[in-house]
């Protein structure tokens, strides 16, 4: 069975994150330009082979412009956009020019090779056999990308430059490193949620009788071995711990957040979590998940990725004190 590229989908990284990839619209023109002003000067001249970023802009009013001939598709992380991949052909032929760009701060997480995949099956399916990539030779993360993403290729030198010759058929090959990539992504998104490095507890009040109170001192008094932030705009301290007023203010990464808040507040949390760039959720708050909301369940699902949460809807387990165990 040959695989088929969906209009849009969620997907997950290597390093467990979520993007959402799909066709590139049109109202994405700004974005676009976010993206190039976000790149560095390097990155810039790696992709377009120039200095400065005017040729860079310019590509990106073409490709949201009315003559642009190609196709094009973009991720989004926690809404904002990353990444670009376009293959441009024309009738008389079955190559296109496939071109790249992702944005700095996400390379590494392998959004580049789900780009590569997903381009691949759309050229296929509309008859494109070959996609050609002219990489200059010092772009050395390129060059692994389209080496290493388990399609065909021929590769020639010339000049300072690389050319790639790509094939779009679905090889046997091609779906093993697929089905390994989803692999990883799927164990490293697991990880976060389940065997945190750093947690943060959303609600965590100085009552000692609060569900936030009782998961935090239970984290605390069973030795989590990572550090805990306590998330109350209207504390100083809770549980012998410095407090945070929001997730924003929270020093370092956060794997996993607590959210004891009340549950009218629950997806605004959320939002914040995603755009602070954590790795999941517990959801603990009172009446949230007993209540069968399925709108709001919806709305955080699609805030945050349904895979990313967990509702909690007996508290027992949290809150009774034990010693800390990953995934316990």
């Amino acid at each position: 069975m040959t695989p088929t590229s969906p209009e849009e989908c969620d997907v997950l990284l290597r390093d467990g994150g979520i993007a959402h990839v799909r066709p590139l619209r049109d109202s994405d023109r700004a974005a676009l330009h976010g993206l190039v002003d976000a790149s560095s000067e390097r990155s810039t001249y790696l992709r377009f082979a120039t200095g400065g970023t005017a040729t860079a802009h310019a590509y990106m009013d073409r490709v949201t412009g009315p003559r642009y001939q190609g196709r094009a598709l973009v991720a989004l992380i926690r809404g904002r956009l990353a990444g670009i991949a376009e293959y441009i052909g024309d009738d008389s032929t079955a190559r296109a020019e496939l071109g790249i760009l992702i944005d700095d701060r996400v390379h590494g997480h392998g959004l580049g090779t789900v780009l590569l995949e997903h381009l691949a099956l759309d050229a296929a399916e509309h008859g494109v056999k070959e996609l050609v990539a002219e990489v200059l030779a010092g772009n050395t993360p390129v060059i692994g990308l389209l080496k290493d993403a388990g399609l065909a290729f021929r590769r020639t030198y010339a000049d300072g430059w690389v050319r790639f010759e790509i094939s779009t058929a679905t090889s046997a090959e091609l779906l093993t490193m697929i089905d390994a990539r989803e692999h990883e992504a799927e164990r490293n998104s697991l990880a976060r949620l389940f065997a945190p490095s750093s947690v943060a507890v959303v609600g965590a009040g100085r009552d000692a009788g609060g569900v936030g109170h009782r998961v935090l001192r239970n984290l605390v008094d069973g030795g989590f071995p990572g550090p805990l932030f306590p998330v109350n705009p209207k504390a100083t301290e809770v549980c012998g711990l410095p407090a945070h007023p929001a997730i924003a203010a929270v020093p370092g990464p956060v794997d996993l957040v607590v959210v004891a808040t009340p549950a009218g507040a629950v997806t605004g949390v959320a939002r914040e979590c995603a755009a602070r760039g954590v790795g999941g959720l517990v959801v603990v708050s009172s009446g949230f998940a007993e209540a069968g909301n399925a709108g709001q369940e919806a709305e955080l699902g699609a805030v945050y990725g349904s895979d990313h949460v967990v509702e909690v809807r007996s508290f027992s387990h949290m809150i009774e004190p034990r010693r800390w165990s990953p995934a316990s």
